[in-house]
């Protein structure tokens, strides 16, 4: 734990026993009838106790106590932003908010309590509800996640570890008794390209792999798009990279022929006059076929042609 522990001193730590001990008292109505707020513990994924040496324990679910039925509280982190939310119950400071409403007009910002899906670090504010009102003695009740301290809060895939600082009320509080029963980070191949199964002519979808480990990519190219996309006859062929372009987007058309050859666009007009060779096409803002003509020594003539589209972003398997 970090060196500014010597802000609890011996005197600071009486003090403020003292004075929980009579907030405690003072709130038992108003906290009463705070609870109702607390939101519904079954879905709260976060579980265990964080622990002040100033105030005690921290309980971040009723499921830890088996109390949901008379007092349903809990605290959960949203799957994909990572914020937190919801009320842990302490016997000595009463209810201890996770709620971004209840920490606007913290000391610094960020207020609003996070998790990084990505980095783990915890950031942001929670507040014990019985600080900051006209009793309180000038305590706030805010506690930061992290800050200029080298060991704040941070999560691994189901487990907290690290320290929030509560000031001279609550001190230094432990996170490492608190878990998950979900995952608090994005998966490990999260951002990474990923692909749909390949269609029947070979074509995938791409995207990139999300927080929760499934591709943005979820449709297979349906089997229209194969048709006309390449056909070949009698040794001659014609291929476009890539067969389906952004609206507007340019294609590399690539031929092999036998004989005199020549490309056609769709108007007829001859674009390259050789056996083989390559040509970019540009500005395809429809379904556009090039044809390849050869006509071999003996006079025989043997076609080929291929398809560009615009549309989604498709790839050969």
């Amino acid at each position: 734990m970090n060196n500014q522990t010597t802000n609890t001193g011996p005197t600071i730590y009486h003090a403020a026993v003292a004075l929980i001990t009579t907030l405690s008292l003072l709130f038992v109505f108003s906290l009463a009838t705070t609870k109702e707020q607390a939101g519904a513990a079954e879905s709260d994924n976060l579980r265990g106790y964080a622990w002040s040496p100033n105030t005690g324990w921290i309980s971040m679910n009723c499921v830890n106590s088996d109390s949901c039925s008379s007092s349903n509280y809990g605290v959960k982190t949203n799957p994909d932003s990572g914020n937190l939310s919801g009320f842990a119950w302490s016997p000595n400071i009463g209810w201890v908010s996770f709620n971004a409403e209840d920490v606007v007009g913290c000391p610094e910002e960020p207020c609003a309590p996070n998790i990084n899906k990505v980095t783990g670090k915890a950031t942001g504010w929670f507040k014990a509800l019985s600080g900051g009102t006209q009793d309180a003695g000038g305590w706030s009740g805010f506690a930061r996640l992290s800050g200029s301290w080298s060991d704040g809060v941070v999560a691994d895939v189901n487990t907290l570890s690290g320290y929030a600082w509560g000031g001279d009320v609550l001190g230094w509080i432990d996170f490492s008794g608190v878990t998950s029963n979900t995952r608090l980070l994005c998966e490990e191949n999260y951002g990474k390209v990923c692909s749909t199964n390949p269609n029947v002519c070979g074509l995938r979808n791409f995207g990139t792999i999300l927080c929760d480990g499934t591709c943005s990519a979820q449709s297979i190219p349906p089997e229209s798009v194969c048709e006309d996309l390449n056909v070949t006859t009698s040794g001659i062929s014609i291929t476009a990279n890539p067969k389906l372009v952004p609206s507007g987007g340019n294609s590399k058309l690539t031929w092999t022929g036998s004989g005199d050859c020549i490309v056609y666009d769709p108007a007829g007009i001859a674009i390259a006059t050789s056996t083989s060779g390559t040509i970019n096409v540009t500005g395809i803002t429809k379904t556009t076929r090039y044809v390849l003509k050869c006509i071999d020594s003996s006079g025989n003539e043997s076609n080929a042609s291929v398809s560009v589209s615009p549309g989604v972003r498709f790839e050969e398997n």
